[in-house]
């Protein structure tokens, strides 16, 4: 683990717990085809078997938030094959179909796996 995700937990350790959750699971399902993408772009998860990627935060109703987090994954859709986005969140769900971009809470991800 690197020093600045140890400052990140500290700073935001709600969005840090709720990544952890969703990172757990994911290798457990996927194993080591799991990845963190970082060109020009952040985001989260990208597992290439189903074309996914993923950004975990813990609230979208900051409209900055909201954005930052949806463009991470429009941007991601133009370098990578990626057939969903979704973002994870504590508690909120919501579809974004003019962007492609599905917004679902941790509770209802866990459940659908």
């Amino acid at each position: 683990m690197v020093l600045s995700n140890i400052f990140d937990n500290l700073v935001d350790p709600e969005t840090s717990f709720l990544e952890n959750m969703v990172a757990v699971q994911l290798y457990k399902r996927y194993g080591d085809n799991v990845f963190f993408y970082k060109d020009n772009v952040e985001v989260d998860f990208y597992i290439p078997d189903i074309q996914t990627a993923i950004q975990v935060c813990y609230s979208l109703r900051d409209s900055d938030t909201l954005q930052r987090e949806t463009d991470a994954l429009l941007k991601i859709g133009n370098r990578l094959p990626v057939n969903e986005k979704i973002i994870i969140t504590r508690d909120e769900s919501r579809t974004m179909d003019d962007v492609g971009v599905t917004a679902v809470s941790l509770r209802d991800w866990l459940l659908s796996l």
